[in-house]
């Protein structure tokens, strides 16, 4: 035992369970427990500082208890009948195109794994109002921002993923090596 000792100390949620071998920036390494079950890694630092109080279970039930009995159009996640309707159209171009990128064929289930989101939905015409189905393509984040040419977004999403940027510059006709000495 190097430093406090936090054994069974209750941080916020959290329960430390085990000192860990491990150091994280310099700091002791603490293996936690939360009040949900969920169990992580995290420096003494940040559990007697209060940075950390939860896995992330505490801002979700803070949340849902403060919008309980709230509804209609005061809810924050209120929509309108044409905002719903293009969810729905959104959708189902994602069911058409089989829930892969039309350029690199990256699957909707490898984009929620790489960034969390759906597959992008891309209008040819650049008219985000001409929701036509001859008008929209589905695309991986990489594949819609090379075909939109905004290069800056692509740029930072490039350093993260160069393998779909390489395959995104081979479909698109784009020199990969030109390309990344531009990006990354």
């Amino acid at each position: 035992m190097n430093g406090i000792d936090l054994m069974c100390q209750k941080f916020g949620r959290w329960r430390v369970v085990q000192e860990l071998s491990t150091r994280i920036h310099g700091q002791i390494a603490w293996l936690c427990k939360c009040d949900c079950g969920e169990e992580r890694t995290i420096g003494s630092s940040n559990l007697r500082r209060g940075l950390t109080k939860s896995c992330g279970c505490y801002r979700n039930d803070a949340a849902r208890e403060q919008m309980t009995g709230v509804t209609g159009e005061d809810h924050p996640g209120y929509t309108t009948g044409a905002h719903t309707d293009m969810i729905k159209f959104y959708d189902e171009m994602r069911r058409r195109d089989k829930y892969q990128c039309q350029r690199c064929n990256k699957t909707q289930a490898a984009e929620l794994k790489d960034t969390g989101r759906q597959l992008h939905i891309h209008h040819k015409d650049s008219n985000h109002y001409n929701d036509v189905p001859s008008n929209v393509q589905t695309l991986c984040r990489i594949c819609h921002s090379i075909t939109e040419g905004e290069i800056k977004r692509t740029s930072i999403i490039a350093k993260k993923d160069t393998d779909a940027l390489r395959i995104a510059c081979s479909i698109n006709d784009y020199d990969f090596d030109s390309l990344k000495d531009i990006l990354i």
